[in-house]
């Protein structure tokens, strides 16, 4: 054995030529391969887009169906149900008299029709039926009778409504139409004065009843 170990002394080991599944190992370690290759590529998480809030939009003081200033149109007006009280005076004033019909209201459980805004009828523009339309019939309330009207529409202060009757009558004329007589004309306030920040914010309509 000793001299076997002597004689090989100068003798180099030769190490088994590497399979065909290391050597693509080595130059490939991407690749998989059982037992070889182990390592899975892990992908980076996924990070979502950032969300940019809209900017809220101010609340749009003209109610729905509302047209533009001095607008004219041939329509037919539902009946309403609604509490009224007698006012005397400037339509800047009546204020008091719709806060006494709100408190009205709520005595009765009376729901209002906010979308139909605060009615008034005068046949002279100085005394006034103010009436707060309902949804429903309640104790107390009267019926606003429907039918076919010319409404006009006034972007402005209150107190130059009743003072566009006569555009009104003129536009009813060229129309072919005939206003029904001793009736009352019947206005609309739909913004609180209160709330708006300029008058430029009120909207109204006058109508008159046809035949």
């Amino acid at each position: 054995m000793l001299a076997a170990l002597i004689a090989c002394g100068g003798c180099r080991f030769r190490e088994p030529e590497p399979s065909e599944a290391v050597y693509r190992a080595a130059v490939a370690p991407a690749e998989k391969r059982p037992g070889i290759n182990r390592t899975t590529p892990v992908a980076a998480p996924e990070v979502p887009a950032p969300t940019v809030a809209e900017p809220e939009r101010a609340p749009d003081p003209k109610p729905d169906g509302v047209r533009s200033d001095g607008h004219t149109e041939l329509v037919e007006a539902p009946g309403v149900d609604a509490l009224c009280l007698p006012h005397k005076g400037s339509l800047a004033m009546v204020g008091s008299v719709v806060r006494a019909l709100t408190d009205k209201a709520d005595a009765v459980k009376a729901a209002a029709d906010n979308d139909a805004g605060i009615t008034l009828e005068s046949t002279d523009g100085r005394s006034w039926t103010v009436c707060l339309v309902l949804k429903r019939p309640a104790q107390g309330s009267q019926r606003l009778a429907g039918g076919s009207v010319a409404r006009l529409w006034h972007v402005g202060g209150y107190g130059r409504l009743y003072s566009r009757r006569d555009a009104l009558e003129e536009w009813v004329g060229s129309q072919g139409r005939v206003l029904a007589p001793a009736l009352p004309a019947r206005l609309a306030l739909y913004v609180d004065p209160e709330t708006a920040t300029s008058e430029s914010q009120l909207r109204s309509s006058i109508e008159l009843r046809l035949q």
